[in-house]
């Protein structure tokens, strides 16, 4: 391999390595932020398909 390549693989390897725990707690922020936002329209959603299953799991 290259060593200019294995370089730059391992300068992106290292960028990742210290900045993962600001990447995960941003997605997960996004996360929360999601739920929070439309957490009612998903449990609207979820009852719908629940009572949907339950109509036809009782025919």
């Amino acid at each position: 391999m290259n060593t200019k390549i294995f370089l730059i693989l391992c300068a992106v390897a290292g960028v990742l390595y210290l900045l993962w725990p600001y990447l995960m707690w941003m997605v997960k922020v996004f996360i929360y932020n999601l739920i929070l936002d439309y957490g009612f329209y998903i449990l609207i959603f979820l009852m719908g398909g629940g009572y949907y299953l339950w109509r036809r799991l009782k025919t």
